[in-house]
């Protein structure tokens, strides 16, 4: 079972059930998608992929980011295999409103405390693509560098980052 990890704003759970329905909206949705993947996602392949992610077992997979006073669901935040590699990746998706006011620097901060502390990972990587600067940004503020291009889910020469568990400060 996937610990809740929490912030000063936020609280990051497991993913369950009852976040389908948002969930699938957010994959649906072209403006929170335009970065991800090939973009927004049908019906089917939204359900499917909230279905593989409420599936995961062990100690990666989905949080399902809230905030703390309100309980409003803010986005998710995952770590898990890049791209079928053994490189671990940290990634995320906020709802529009939530973007801008620092939620996903938040969340990917925690998560890598989390990874590196109570996992042990060495390394914990990201890929963006090049013009999302905004993702740069976020990745950059949590404690990862860029180091270079890498392709990965079918996309060419994405930004790709890194943060070590011995060089990340502690944030």
């Amino acid at each position: 079972m996937k610990p809740t990890l929490e912030t000063e704003r936020l609280v990051l759970r497991p993913q369950a059930e009852s976040d389908t329905v948002e969930l699938i909206a957010m994959s649906m949705d072209p403006e929170v998608m335009q970065f991800v993947g090939d973009g927004a996602m049908t019906l089917q392949e939204s359900e499917e992929l909230t279905l593989e992610t409420l599936e995961m077992e062990g100690p990666l997979g989905r949080w399902i980011v809230t905030e703390r006073e309100t309980g409003l669901l803010l986005g998710w935040v995952v770590l898990t295999h890049l791209d079928d590699s053994e490189d671990i990746e940290v990634g995320y998706g906020f709802k529009v409103p939530a973007w801008g006011r620092g939620f996903a620097t938040e969340a990917t901060r925690r998560l890598l405390r989390h990874g590196f502390d109570d996992l042990g990972l060495p390394e914990i990587v990201a890929v963006s693509r090049p013009e999302n600067i905004a993702s740069h940004r976020v990745l950059e503020k949590a404690g990862l560098r860029r180091r270079g291009l890498r392709d990965a889910f079918g996309l060419r020469d994405l930004f790709y980052f890194a943060a070590r568990a011995d060089a990340l400060v502690a944030s």
